[in-house]
């Protein structure tokens, strides 16, 4: 289940301490590297498999501005959880006294909306194109932190943990399409340039927590604000993919 990490840790965390709970993860890291040894076999049995130049894929990559644009797509709708994951715990303990075990137990909320926000996905690629559809969720993003912001002026959780759902909703709706683009025109060497895409988006999602973490004073208005800053820029730059898929 999605959301059962985040309350496993809560409650670790809060009755036990953060070295039991990272020594939990070091025992299911194994157990996955055992488990996947063991049972998944390979599906690839060619001797002879073609090499790729790494150099020139890397040069294709960087040379296409798309590749750029739903990089950086998909690194905010991943930063966006692990900023949330960072500074909630402070937040929601300072600001409304909720416990480690409370904070984590909302992530169930966040996995339904998740799920949900990738069924719409399905359904709405019937009568969209993607980039329309990457912008409807970017703008309920926006909508989501705007809620946030609202809770932040006026103390209320509900309105808090409700405008984080819609935020989860939103990018969820935006994320598979965003995948789903990034690499057109590389499926002749998708091993490699989904390899170096993986690098730089991961990159992209440790500067956009970095400056979370930069930015921190401990305000409830911070993370919202920031998290519709990206909202806003993303907005941007689905008008953008939409005006040159038409030209």
């Amino acid at each position: 289940m999605p959301g059962l990490g985040p309350i496993l840790g809560g409650f670790i965390v809060e009755h036990y301490t953060l070295y039991s709970l990272l020594a939990l993860l070091v025992v299911l890291g194994l157990s996955i590297l055992v488990l996947a040894y063991n049972k998944l076999p390979e599906t690839r049995i060619q001797d002879d498999l073609p090499k790729n130049n790494v150099f020139k894929v890397f040069t294709r990559l960087v040379r296409t501005p798309t590749v750029w644009i739903y990089g950086f797509f998909i690194a905010v709708m991943n930063a966006v959880m692990s900023c949330y994951y960072a500074e909630a715990p402070i937040i929601l303990q300072a600001f409304f006294n909720r416990s480690l075990t409370e904070i984590g137990s909302y992530s169930v909320f966040f996995a339904i909306s998740t799920i949900l926000g990738a069924l719409l996905t399905q359904r709405l690629l019937k009568h969209y194109k993607p980039e329309r559809i990457m912008l409807i969720g970017n703008i309920v993003f926006g909508l989501g932190s705007l809620t946030m912001v609202f809770a932040s002026h006026n103390p209320s959780l509900v309105f808090y943990i409700g405008g984080m759902i819609v935020v989860r909703f939103g990018t969820a709706i935006s994320l598979s399409n965003a995948i789903s683009l990034a690499l057109n025109g590389f499926e002749d060497v998708y091993g490699t340039a989904g390899s170096l895409f993986s690098l730089g988006y991961y990159l992209c999602i440790s500067l956009l927590v970095r400056i979370m973490a930069t930015l921190h004073t401990g305000s409830m208005l911070l993370m919202p604000r920031y998290f519709l800053v990206l909202a806003s820029t993303l907005i941007v730059l689905s008008l953008y993919t939409l005006k040159s898929k038409k030209s």
